[in-house]
């Protein structure tokens, strides 16, 4: 909240020092995005001040100033944030390997690995497919409750190719999903023809 104690209408420019490189701040008043607003005389004004850390900033608090001023007055507040820590998460396979191979028709089992790869808990963690048309992927669980950080969970993929597949390769994508944050793995899939259609 910016007073203007003065008798006179004044224009002021509004900065924040930051705590380090990677962080920044946006002022907001009136609905509309400044970096300096009118005061009138005597006025007061409301300003909002949004602070985006970055992504690999650590777990603690810090301050940060914030001023008002012009060629001859100014004030400023010291506000603070807290960083509770970041979410992160990845998902892959036990060997890393983001392929396989699958008949026409046919069901093909994927292990998977589902990390957390942050320094906060990871709750309800959903998994789901991006499939070609007629292709299906069942997940054992499809739900994982929670996972602390630097632990993982592993998931077994039940991929059913279509019967009308035709050989060649296919991608299919994984992605293992929070209210916090996502992964997404990507495969690449060779359908090879059934032997009964070799003969036939």
């Amino acid at each position: 909240s910016l007073r203007n104690k003065t008798a006179d209408d004044q224009i002021y420019a509004l900065r924040a020092e930051t705590p380090g490189a990677g962080w920044t701040v946006s002022f907001t008043s009136g609905g509309e995005r400044v970096s300096s607003v009118e005061v009138e005389a005597g006025a007061t004004k409301s300003i909002t001040v949004s602070v985006t850390p970055p992504t690999q900033v650590e777990a603690g608090t810090y301050k940060i100033p914030v001023t008002a001023e012009t060629a001859g007055t100014s004030a400023t507040v010291e506000l603070e944030t807290a960083i509770i820590g970041k979410y992160g998460i990845d998902l892959t396979t036990p060997t890393g390997l983001l392929s396989a191979d699958v008949t026409a028709g046919g069901q093909k089992k994927l292990e998977l690995v589902v990390r957390n790869t942050g320094t906060i808990e990871l709750n309800d963690v959903n998994l789901r497919s991006s499939t070609p048309i007629d292709w299906t992927v069942e997940f054992e669980p499809a739900k994982i409750d929670s996972i602390p950080p630097g632990e993982s969970r592993s998931v077994v993929a039940t991929m059913t190719a279509s019967k009308a597949a035709l050989a060649g390769d296919y991608v299919l994508s994984v992605t293992a999903s929070s209210p916090q944050s996502s992964s997404t793995a990507t495969f690449r899939i060779s359908v090879k023809t059934s032997v009964i259609w070799g003969w036939i």
